[in-house]
């Protein structure tokens, strides 16, 4: 359906796109696609051909792997395996693989790629006595046993370092690991472990003496199961912990220090990890994308969608580091000066500025400060939490001894519990009274007594620059009341049927005018008509719908918004993110949401939707905003549906308050109204 005639400035336009069931769970039930659960292992190396299992939701038949990269490929051998070929050459990281067949791609699964050689434990080494034996620079992977642990043995001679991490999260797996070290007579080590940005756990250890050590591994609660695999590497490549500035000026090279350990020609460091192991550390020059070029997905979870960001990665004989994540802005950042001078009255900056630095140690406060004048207005966001660290910060603001402003992070989550989003990072707002000196402090709330510094931060102190930020997702059907389920859901078009992509926005500095939210990208087949997000508001529904015929299509496509803001058009592309595991009860179990590289649409030919609404083509698509819209509906049944129909509508705000529209069984054709005015819908177009 396409976009009714020119706008006039005193009617509101409604554009009736689509019609969705009031309790529609059976159609979705009935309604089967492709959902992959797991994929064991989730890696291998480079140079290798590797047996991985996979686990697909109802026995889905699916034939093809895809991946994110071009070097690696798939070929099936029986119902649930395919031998993948991992080509030489291929840069070691994260990847994302998708199962194919005739229902279209699945949801995405993390694929790691490494240079180590490769175990896959198959018998699960459930005891002392049963341990295996890991060599250094090697990699395991395997699954944790319920009520038991895994064990790993390890000879060292006195004084050896084994460096052991152990990847789950960030592999989209459940398991929360624990890393135990067991000395030769049995007894445990008491040796802290360090967890990463990525989630992964790092066990950093030094024999004693020398013998045969045993690492143990279990989840936190003694889970077990396929879905709670890991990767685990005695690694002799260098392990970054943190570098001098988590945010790095976009299309720049940089000077950077990191922090780490066996970093090849790495000197010693007076920093200690969180851990107490000691670090080294290494001055090099970094070159930063530009903001457009990059294309991976550092940062896996939703939350961090807003911040732009690259994976950084050091090279050496052994092998390359863990990741290491950097955030992109346009500024060249000021950092913290250490060790810090206890006589100043905080570090003086020239604003606007980007300002980076560490909560460390325990207790830190940081303080800032930079000249003000009266009438200025000034914008403060703080950025941590976003950096994949567990930390609070709180933000205070200050001029002549007299609190300005202070900020906690945002108590709302505006993805609600089917896409989590929420952060601890506060922002601020000040309009400058009294010409002087304005103070920044800020401080980690959760980090009073704990000493570790990774835990970065930037500060992003802004004149007000209005903005915003986009996020596509499938989310569970709209529709349905009291939906409560949740899963990993495909983005899925049949021919003659529709579908809808939930678009979220986070407005910046105040920024409320609508946002026109369009699809890009689209086969041949597949329309889309232009919604809108509307001024004050956060989401909407984008609906996408099939003709019929249609050619099957696999595919990227891309969701854009436009906004007038302040005399600029400005186009904004989204991020998109789905969940990472099915859940019974979301409102009992916290749904885990992650960011992807690309929505992906899947179209199908063969498969005709069992049930299609269509208005009238001949009914008005213009009302005053006083007036009443009358819409003539049909229905289109197929299969077996004959049961009575309830329709609810959808799309712009308040029409899901509107009356449900009753179809009886053999009754193919209602009417919708809609009270414009009591809708209270502004002059303009809607879907």
């Amino acid at each position: 359906m396409r976009v009714p005639p020119p706008l006039f400035s005193r009617s509101a336009i409604l554009q009736w796109l689509v019609l969705l069931f009031a309790g529609a769970m059976g159609l979705h039930a009935e309604m089967p696609f492709v959902r992959l659960d797991t994929v064991f292992p989730p890696g291998g190396r480079a140079g290798s051909t590797q047996k991985v299992s996979v686990a697909i939701q109802d026995a889905v038949d699916a034939r093809e792997l895809v991946f994110t990269h071009p070097g690696l490929s798939a070929t099936w051998k029986e119902k649930g395996v395919f031998e993948v070929t991992l080509a030489p050459g291929i840069p070691a990281g994260m990847y994302e693989v998708r199962a194919a067949g005739s229902l279209g791609m699945s949801n995405p699964r993390s694929f790691v790629v490494g240079s180590e050689p490769v175990l896959v434990v198959d018998q699960t080494p459930g005891s002392v006595e049963a341990a295996l034996l890991l060599q250094p620079g090697s990699v395991a992977f395997s699954r944790a046993p319920a009520a038991g642990a895994d064990h790993y043995k390890l000879h060292l001679k006195a004084g050896e370092r084994a460096l052991l991490l152990c990847e789950t999260q960030s592999l989209d797996s459940r398991l929360r690991a624990v890393l135990e070290m067991l000395a030769p007579d049995g007894r445990k080590l008491p040796i802290k472990t360090l967890t990463n940005a990525d989630g992964s756990q790092l066990l950093d250890f030094r024999a004693p003496a020398e013998g045969d050590f045993i690492l143990r591994v279990h989840d936190l609660t003694y889970a077990g199961g396929n879905e709670l695999f890991y990767r685990l590497a005695y690694t002799r490549a260098p392990h970054l912990d943190f570098a001098s500035s988590p945010v790095l000026q976009a299309s720049k090279r940089h000077s950077v220090t990191v922090f780490g350990r066996q970093i090849p020609g790495g000197k010693p460091s007076p920093v200690k990890g969180a851990d107490g192991a000691s670090l080294e550390e290494l001055t090099l020059d970094l070159d930063a994308p530009s903001l457009g070029a990059v294309r991976e997905v550092a940062m896996k979870k939703a939350s961090t969608f807003e911040v732009d960001s690259f994976t950084y990665r050091l090279s050496s004989e052994s092998g390359p580091s863990n990741p290491l994540f950097f955030a992109l802005c346009a500024a060249e950042p000021v950092l913290e000066k250490t060790p810090k001078d206890p006589a100043a009255n905080g570090q003086p900056f020239q604003a606007p500025a980007l300002l980076a630095g560490r909560f460390h140690p325990a207790g830190d406060v940081d303080e800032w400060n930079f000249a003000v004048k009266k009438g200025e207005i000034w914008r403060f966001e703080v950025f941590s939490n976003r950096l994949g660290h567990p930390t609070n910060p709180f933000l205070l603001l200050q001029q002549n001894g007299r609190d300005l402003a202070e900020a906690w992070g945002p108590d709302a989550d505006p993805g609600g519990k089917f896409l989590p989003l929420a952060v601890n990072d506060p922002s601020a707002r000040i309009e400058v009274k009294e010409d002087g000196v304005c103070v920044l402090k800020l401080r980690d709330l959760s980090g009073v007594q704990r000493t570790n510094p990774a835990a970065t931060y930037f500060i992003d102190v802004r004149r007000e620059a209005p903005s915003f930020k986009l996020l596509a997702s499938i989310l569970p059907p709209p529709e349905i009341t009291n939906q409560i389920i949740s899963a990993p859901y495909p983005a899925q078009l049949r021919a003659g049927g529709t579908m809808s992509v939930r678009v979220l926005a986070t407005r910046r500095d105040g920024f409320t005018g609508d946002i026109e939210i369009n699809a890009a990208g689209l086969p041949e087949g597949v329309s889309c008509v232009p919604t809108k997000i509307l001024a004050g508001k956060n989401e909407a529904d984008l609906v996408l719908t099939a003709l019929e015929p249609l050619e099957p299509y696999m595919g990227p496509i891309q969701i854009h918004g436009k906004a007038d803001i302040e005399g600029k058009a400005i186009i904004v592309t989204a991020k998109s993110a789905t969940t990472r595991w099915g859940v019974p009860d979301a409102n009992q179990t916290p749904v885990e949401a992650f960011l992807t590289k690309d929505l992906v649409l899947n179209v199908l030919s063969k498969e005709t939707a069992p049930l299609a609404f269509s208005v009238d083509p001949g009914a008005a698509r213009e009302v005053a905003a006083s007036g009443k819209l009358e819409l003539p509906l049909t229905v289109i049944r197929r299969g077996e549906f004959k049961e009575v129909l309830r329709l609810k509508t959808n799309g712009a705000a308040g029409v899901d308050k509107v009356k449900e529209v009753e179809i009886q069984p053999k009754e193919n054709t209602a009417k919708a109204v809609l009270d414009i005015a009591a809708l209270k819908l502004p002059v303009g177009r809607h879907t």
